[in-house]
This record gives C-alpha cells, structure tokens and sequence, in this order.
C-alpha cells in the first residue's frame, strides 16, 4: 500500500489523505457495484435505439453494462484505481460511473458507505496482507451483488 503513513484514526479529513485507497474502492465499485441494476421513469415519450418509450414507463438498466462499456473505459475489465485519478477523471460524464445510482435517488447513504470503507480498507491492509488464493472471482446477483462461491485467501500480519 503506497500510503502506509499513521493509522486513520477515523476522522473525515484522514480519510481525505487516502486518496489511493478511496481510487482503489471507486474502482472496486465499477467492477462489482452494490447494485448492478437500477430503475428509472421515464418523465417523457422518448425513442431509445429504435423503441418508443412513452413517459411514465418504468426502465430498468444496467449499472454494471455501463460501467464496463467498452466505448466508455478503455481496457473496461482491468483493474485500475488510477483511473479515478484528478488527471484521468476529467471530462468522465457524470452517468457513466454511478455505484450507488445517481440523481435526486441516489443512495442516501453513499457519502457515508464510502467514508466508512475507505477507513476500514486502510486500516485492514496496514495490519494484514491478503493474497487471492484463486483467479476466479464468480459473480452472484440475487439483488445485490456478491460472491458466487467462497473466496479463499491467505491473510497474514504485517511486521
């Protein structure tokens, strides 16, 4: 880990000093968000891809589609925190990557689930390294997403 620094002591300006770890989870949340799937009203007759939606239809689509679309990330199935860095973030639309869905029905607690893993990831890979005993990482989607199958690793202390 690039910033091994002092422990987080849980404070929100800690938190705004791990900005690899927070890059590494918005990541993590592309690949694999809480919610693949969302749902909209269409609040107008609209025409998408050669079909009439008329308004008051409800749409479903596909949070993970978008973001591992390959015309809007490149290399959509690599991981790669930097990806969220200032420099390669610029000119991103804003609805291409939404983990926690996006507009006035967003989650409410988005600001929140992210403060809270970016303290817990840090401070879980300054006491331990894991390592992945598997290539494979199957999916489930029974609503959220998850771990289609155990996921065995190695976990030892850090000297």
């Amino acid at each position: 880990m690039q910033e091994r620094g002092p422990p987080p002591n849980g404070t929100y300006c800690q938190r705004s000093r791990l900005d690899f770890t927070v890059r590494v989870l918005q990541e993590a949340l592309r690949l694999c968000p809480p919610g693949p799937t969302g749902t909209r009203m269409a609040t107008r007759d609209v025409e998408v891809a050669g079909y009439r939606v008329k308004a008051g239809t409800m749409l479903a689509f596909g949070r993970m589609a978008v973001q591992t679309d390959p015309t809007l990330w490149d290399d959509p199935l690599r991981f790669d925190p930097d990806r969220f860095s200032p420099e390669r973030d610029q000119g991103r639309d804003r609805w291409q990557y939404v983990p926690f869905g996006g507009g006035p029905r967003s989650c409410i607690g988005d600001h929140f689930a992210m403060l809270e893993a970016t303290l817990a990831l840090a401070t879980i890979v300054r006491r331990v390294e894991i390592e992945s005993k598997s290539a494979d990482f199957p999916l489930a989607v029974p609503f959220t997403m998850v771990a289609a199958a155990p996921i065995i690793a190695k976990v030892r202390l850090r000297h």
